[in-house]
């Protein structure tokens, strides 16, 4: 019996160790984007856009883009462009 008792409280004296251990060793949860996954911690950083711009405009015809500094142009049916901040 005191063998048992000896086993049983060495058992969860390890377990409250190993418990405490693995709450003060995780990393903070950063909660700034709201899709974030349960593996995100292990992902590498966010990476973003860049922001430089590729000074392209939209020809007078709307069919191509054409260089023009200051602005950011995009082809899918017709030519669209935005002016860059």
């Amino acid at each position: 019996m005191r063998k048992l008792f000896h086993y049983s409280l060495r058992f969860l004296s390890i377990f409250a160790v190993v418990g405490v251990l693995s709450l003060l060793l995780t990393p903070p949860a950063s909660t700034s984007c709201p899709y974030l996954s349960a593996l995100s911690e292990w992902a590498v950083g966010q990476t973003l856009a860049s922001q430089t711009c590729p000074d392209r405009a939209c020809s007078s015809s709307l069919i191509q883009c054409i260089h023009m500094k200051g602005y950011s142009c995009r082809r899918i049916d017709r030519c669209s462009e935005t002016v860059c901040p």
